[in-house]
């Protein structure tokens, strides 16, 4: 976990997992006193590795919970975790979220056999 910038008490943290395959963005909100998911800027990233299905399943978990209003928690050490805010437009028609996950999970084994969608 590292911050990333910061201005006016509102602080950007991304945490990477350990095989750099895993992004998630983080805004912590110290004026209003809140913590918000920012998932126009995470996902999965090829470097070193490449993600493999349990990264894409941890991923997709993450990123369809939190679209389909479940909670999420912003976790360090042994440390209380912390609810994160959610907002999602009005605009928008989140998904199932199991449904979701499982269609995010075969995306990835047909593009890994080298098949189309």
């Amino acid at each position: 976990m590292h911050v990333d910038a910061f201005k006016d008490g509102i602080v950007r943290v991304v945490l990477i997992n350990e095989r750099n395959t895993v992004l998630l963005v983080f805004v912590l909100d110290y004026p209003s006193g809140r913590v918000h998911t920012n998932l126009e800027d995470g996902g999965l990233m090829t470097g070193e590795n490449a993600p493999e299905e349990i990264d894409v399943v941890s991923y997709a978990t993450f990123f369809y919970n939190v679209l389909g209003n479940r909670i999420a928690e912003l976790a360090c050490g042994n440390l209380e975790p912390i609810d994160c805010e959610i907002v999602i437009p009005e605009n928008i028609i989140t998904p199932n979220p199991d449904r979701a996950i499982k269609e995010a999970v075969l995306r990835f084994r047909c593009e890994r056999a080298g098949g189309a969608e």
